[in-house]
């Protein structure tokens, strides 16, 4: 503006500049308002050449003013090139002036003469300004013709030649609109970045320039060009699934939440994950033109094209399975559930005989609780599951296991009559079959084949008493597993063993020998305890470690004061502490009451 105004004679281009300009600065601002007779004198062109370049603004009663297409494309929040705009050396050369549009970052490229704008001199390496002594010559005298020219692709030359076709309709007139379609060859061309920018510029002329108000049916037809690019850059984006993952994909377009368009847009996480802000700005765009009401329509009737009794929703399943949606994915990975797609989107529809089965097995509970329920240890209920022993139906959901309780209560009935069974001896000297199962002092593949003898009828009662006789009377029951045990060696075990029983530290096990609360010998790097004395100290304490299995927390003292009560005795050792048993409620009960 500054140079138009020299090369016209005027005297005080400072003082035109701040007359016409609505900001505080002449170089840095974001509308320009501008009146008729301003602008003819300062370019020396007609008004009629001048009003199709620029939006009446001006209020009735005042004089006639215009404001200048360019400076309504972007947000005063987005950049522009104010001080070092880009340049085509052949459109200043043949028009005598720099075009307005050269301003905008969303413009790059030279549609007509098939190059890329410069930015910068190719000789002294400066960035190119707006004042400037000579329109294609650089300050230090190159000449801006000579510098390289790069070939854009056909993408970027489409969307330049689109947005200038907004900026000035008149220009284009005899120029055929429907010849905008970007080409999905050309745009695979183009990488993830490239593809963001034409996208958000797209985005800001749909709301910026006011296609829905607009009368002119040159704007009509420009927001035709713009509501029907969105469909052909999905396509394009599924085409390029190896390059931006499965986010770039219809369907998981979709399933994004709504409100992650309108406030997670400036997130650290958006910022720093490229593929979900690809999802947010084709999101923002897809709303603002209206194409997002469209595509829901079109899905809507795909779905009522469906009969309700064969297919449901994802959101429908994942409520009556009251599983989160991620769940029910997981099932659809897993086999267990068939789905359709509807609208060429990958929407999910879950078969309802598949449904069917899951929902009889329904509703699931973790592992944790499915293990207090019963009285078998988490360990022991996963192992017996694996093997086959026990016949639990669960679903592996997310990263976690869920198990039918219609299942577990029907294994509570069994164990419970094997227990009964157990301990209708006349004398009462034997334990119960859950207080067998419950006692960690015996491994995993001990317990395992007690549940399966149990089940099966061939134990009929199973020894106690704090003695090592208990321990040779599981050794004929269980078989030659537990003989082959050898750690176990004249009444006493070895301190590894004996660790993992209380869930305490060799170090905690020499504090408890030192204190004589068990009976053993340390030697060296080597702990020896008794077993008699082991289930005498099981007999009266609880490790706290067990006490937080239990419950499926994490090691919290302050939770564990809350619901134990006040006067329960409590010895110290470091990390882990032991609880008298007589204090402690029955882990099960305690569970449920927690969790309730």
């Amino acid at each position: 503006m500054l140079r138009l105004a020299v090369a016209n004679g005027q005297k005080s281009p400072a003082r035109i500049s701040n007359r016409i300009c609505s900001g505080p600065d002449g170089r840095k601002h974001h509308r320009l308002r501008f009146s008729i007779e301003d602008l003819v004198e300062l370019t020396g062109a007609s008004q009629e050449e001048l009003c199709p370049l620029g939006q009446e603004c001006s209020p009735k009663g005042f004089p006639r003013q215009v404001t200048v297409r360019g400076s309504l494309i972007v947000d005063p929040d987005d950049r522009r090139r104010q001080s070092a705009p880009m340049h085509c050396p052949d459109c200043a050369e043949e028009d005598g002036f720099i075009d307005a549009s050269w301003s905008l970052e969303s413009i790059n490229v030279c549609n007509r003469h098939r190059r890329y704008g410069l930015s910068r001199c190719a000789s002294c390496g400066q960035s190119i300004r707006w004042e400037r002594r000579r329109l294609n010559n650089c300050d230090c005298g190159a000449s801006f013709c000579s510098a390289p020219r790069l070939v854009p692709t056909l993408a970027e030359m489409g969307c330049a030649r689109a947005i200038r076709m907004l900026l000035a309709p008149g220009r284009f007139a005899r120029e055929p609109f429907e010849d905008l379609g970007f080409p999905e060859e050309a745009l695979a061309q183009l990488g993830l970045p490239r593809l963001l920018q034409l996208l958000r510029s797209l985005a800001q002329l749909a709301k910026q320039v006011g296609l829905a108000n607009s009368a002119s049916s040159d704007m009509e037809a420009a927001g035709r060009v713009l509501r029907s690019w969105p469909l052909r850059f999905l396509v394009t984006l599924r085409r390029l699934r190896k390059r931006v993952g499965d986010s770039g994909t219809l369907s998981y377009l979709f399933d994004q939440q709504r409100g992650l368009v309108s406030s997670a847009v400036r997130g650290r996480e958006i910022k720093s994950n490229p593929n979900r802000f690809l999802i947010v700005v084709v999101m923002e765009f897809l709303s603002r033109t209206g194409l997002i009401a469209l595509l829901d329509a079109r899905i809507a009737r795909r779905f009522d094209s469906h009969s309700q009794d064969e297919w449901r929703s994802l959101k429908a399943a994942s409520e009556e399975l009251g599983l989160d949606q991620r769940s029910v994915r997981r099932l659809v990975k897993m086999g267990r559930l068939r789905t359709t797609d509807v609208a060429g989107a990958r929407r999910l529809v879950v078969s309802s005989s598949d449904f069917g089965q899951l929902k009889e097995i329904s509703p699931l509970i973790g592992v944790r609780a499915a293990s207090a329920q019963v009285g078998i240890p988490v360990a022991t209920l996963k192992r017996c599951v694996e093997d086959g022993v026990v016949q639990l139906h669960s679903i592996v959901y997310s990263t976690r296991r869920g198990y039918s309780l219609a299942s577990l209560n029907s294994l509570q009935v069994e164990l419970d009559s094997c227990a009964r069974r157990c301990t209708a001896a006349p004398d009462g000297s034997f334990m119960s079959a859950k207080a067998l199962m419950r006692s960690s002092l015996f491994k995993t593949e001990l317990k395992a084949s007690i549940i399966r003898a149990l089940l099966a009828g061939e134990l009929n009662s199973v020894a106690s008493g704090a003695s090592f006789r208990a321990l040779r009377l599981h050794r004929s029951v269980c078989g030659e597993g537990f003989c082959a045990d050898s750690k176990i060696k004249n009444g006493s075990l070895r301190g590894e063993s004996v660790t993992q029983v209380l869930g305490c530290s060799l170090k905690a096990l020499r504090f408890l020998i030192k204190l004589g609360h068990l009976e053993g010998r340390v030697r060296a790097a080597a702990v020896v305890v008794s077993i008699d004395s082991l289930m005498r100290f099981r007999a009266k304490w609880v490790c706290s470690n067990e006490v937080f299995e239990c419950l499926g927390i994490w090691r919290s003292a302050s939770i564990l004061r809350r619901l134990l009560p006040p006067e329960c005795e409590f010895l110290a050792l470091g990390k882990v502490g032991f609880f008298r048993r007589a204090d402690v409620p029955p882990l099960a009960r305690l569970a449920t009451e927690f969790w309730k």
